[in-house]
């Protein structure tokens, strides 16, 4: 069930950005290059992690930030860095969402999208405060998991229909 979970929760977060990513690439090719590139390398750094954090189970286990812990314990510096790019990937992540779900709403740059925009990062700076890291990642990934599993049957289903209606009885 947690590997389904996984895999909502990716199609849910991702579609977003795969929409503007159609927009932008010149052409199939390189957008097929860069999927089977990114797609490879994000894998190989994957099974690192994987790796780093199976080899030192028994340190990191109950730990809020597993890869924190073990950053802390290569050098402190390197900790410092790393809740550097941790907070940098949690900002580079949730603007872009919370911009895209107030352009749901309203035209990006209108009074309405702002405040909006200003709202739902008040909501969500007081969610994060309020809750604890461990806690909050578990409800997010949980109910993102199923609704993307639900967006997932989703599209298989309309696929399912569109190539049912064309094929000649």
């Amino acid at each position: 069930m947690s590997g389904l979970s996984y895999v909502g929760f990716c199609m849910l977060w991702l579609a977003a950005f795969l929409t503007a990513l159609g927009r932008t690439t010149r052409s199939n090719r390189e957008a097929a290059s860069g999927g089977v590139l990114g797609g490879t390398l994000f894998s190989v750094a994957c099974i690192v992690v994987g790796l780093g954090l199976l080899a030192n189970i028994e340190f990191v286990a109950g730990t809020e930030i597993p890869m924190l812990v073990l950053a802390n314990e290569i050098s402190p510096a390197l900790a410092s860095v790393f809740s550097l790019i941790i907070l940098a990937g949690i900002f580079t992540t949730a603007v872009p969402l919370l911009w895209t779900v107030s352009q749901r709403f309203f035209a990006d740059g209108t009074p309405g999208f702002k405040r909006l925009t200003v709202v739902l990062a008040a909501v969500g700076t007081l969610i994060g405060l309020v809750l604890p890291f461990s806690q909050m990642v578990n409800i997010v990934y949980v109910i993102n998991g199923y609704v993307g599993i639900l967006l997932l049957v989703m599209m298989i289903l309309r696929t399912v229909l569109r190539l049912v209606r064309r094929r000649p009885i």
